[in-house]
């Protein structure tokens, strides 16, 4: 997740730039969906790439106009089957027991 923060004064420079170039995405990163926030102010934007270094060459384009967050998210189904492996992993772990000679039982 993309959290875009236009600086002071340059909403309308973002708008024309974007008018003009698009969004300049590298690449291998692939815009999904926005929202903006009602004052047009923020902007949220779902992205994804296989390498975050990609972000970076993404930003250098637009970080003299808008402040940039990058939080890493999962889809509902994704998360779920990580913490259905977390579980079980830590079910598994839960019912070892080491003796005190240090060999697993």
């Amino acid at each position: 997740m993309v959290i875009e923060i236009f600086r002071p004064g340059s909403k309308e420079k973002v708008y024309a730039r974007y008018e003009a170039k698009g969004r300049m995405l590298p690449g291998g990163l692939k815009y999904i969906d926005s929202w903006l926030t009602e004052d047009g102010t923020r902007c949220f934007q779902l992205m994804a790439t296989d390498d975050s270094e990609l972000f970076n060459l993404w930003i250098e384009k637009w970080s003299d106009l808008v402040a940039f967050e990058i939080i890493p998210v999962l889809d509902s189904p994704t998360k779920e089957s990580n913490m259905r492996f977390y579980r079980t992993a830590t079910a598994a772990t839960d019912t070892c027991h080491y003796h005190n000679s240090g060999h697993l039982q």
